[in-house]
């Protein structure tokens, strides 16, 4: 057996939704082994990044690595693209 760790990347698109941080407190409160764990990527389709400081300090604040990507072509292909 490898003693690799394995990391879990988490995409989540997102346009103007006020439960981002019910999701990602759901999130961050995963029961996981100790040689796994998550990355977070949240994609923002919305035009502007207004929501930018409320993710990354709930991300902070919760212990995740997050990654916020703006992808403000308001196009869920779009960001899906921009997660991976």
């Amino acid at each position: 057996m490898s003693n690799e760790n394995v990391i879990i990347d988490i995409c989540v698109c997102t346009f103007r939704r006020t439960q981002i941080t019910d999701t990602l407190t759901s999130i961050s409160e995963q029961k996981l082994p100790d040689d796994i764990s998550i990355r977070v990527i949240v994609a923002d389709n919305d035009e502007t990044d207004a929501a930018r400081n409320h993710i990354e300090s709930t991300a902070l604040s919760l212990g995740l690595d997050l990654t916020y990507v703006h992808a403000p072509a308001r196009n869920i292909s779009i960001a899906r693209n921009a997660c991976l």
